[in-house]
């Protein structure tokens, strides 16, 4: 038959309702340098912080807060969608069944798999909290702010973005994507269905989880946090007018500020 029948025979559909699918066209196949590449940025984006972050937590304790808002957010991301989308526990594909590289289903099998993407979400939070000493040039998560949250919300949701346009669209054939809490919505409304790898379910949990992560780090910090060495600039403040030098060291100024306020 003619390119021109098979057309005609064969319409595609416009508008149509779009399916809970992991991508909504097979990728080519995937070159073994691209299969390599793909393998160690997701190991080491799971792996990397992990000794530098025992280490922190281990050697300074006004840190020990980071080490549990990473935890937290492993733990959230695991039990929100990264289990019930790796295994298709809820009406869904698994997705290591529907890797487009052997090597792939040999580096990345589904037992391991959510464990490491839960790992990468912990390192997105991470990466998040020093945008934000960055920004404010102090300690992060000290009290709520709209901005800070605009920001969380902002990287959540972008790094999401490219991790569906440059991981999910070449690494995943088409399959049925698990419901999971933090990814409840019904296949049948998926308003951006048709731009290629992005896909709105996809999207779904970063939104969740930039709403419900700023709180729950806010909280974290305030109770674990301790106060000592991560205290703001007005630790350091002698009272109305008055600054204590922070060149003469952490130790000496709080003993100023007890003498200054026995006075």
């Amino acid at each position: 038959a003619s390119t021109l029948e098979l057309l005609t025979s064969n319409p595609i559909p416009l508008g149509r309702v779009s399916e809970r699918r992991f991508r909504l066209a097979p990728p080519l196949p995937m070159a073994f340098e691209n299969a390599v590449l793909i393998i160690s940025v997701v190991y080491s984006s799971a792996l990397g912080p992990i000794l530098p972050l025992v280490w922190v937590c281990c050697r300074m304790k006004r840190w020990r807060w980071l080490g549990c808002l990473y935890l937290f957010t492993v733990v959230v991301s695991a039990v929100g969608w990264e289990a019930c989308w790796t295994f298709g526990l809820i009406d869904g594909d698994p997705m290591d069944g529907k890797y487009s590289s052997p090597l792939l289903k040999r580096f990345l099998p589904g037992k391991i798999a959510w464990i490491l993407n839960s790992l990468s979400d912990g390192t997105v939070a991470l990466m998040t909290t020093i945008l934000l000493a960055f920004i404010r040039k102090e300690s992060p998560l000290q009290q709520y702010r709209l901005g800070d949250w605009a920001v969380v919300a902002l990287v959540f949701n972008v790094q999401d973005v490219l991790v569906s346009m440059f991981l999910y669209s070449v690494v995943l054939e088409t399959g049925k994507l698990s419901l999971a809490p933090f990814s409840p919505i019904h296949p049948t409304w998926n308003p951006i269905a048709s731009l290629g790898p992005l896909d709105f379910i996809i999207e779904t949990p970063w939104i969740f989880m930039s709403i419900v992560w700023y709180p729950a780090a806010l909280w974290i910090r305030d109770r674990w946090g301790g106060g000592g060495g991560m205290a703001p600039e007005s630790a350091y403040t002698g009272g109305p007018g008055r600054r204590i030098d922070a060149t003469q060291g952490r130790a000496a100024a709080y003993v100023q500020l007890a003498s200054t306020s026995s006075t």
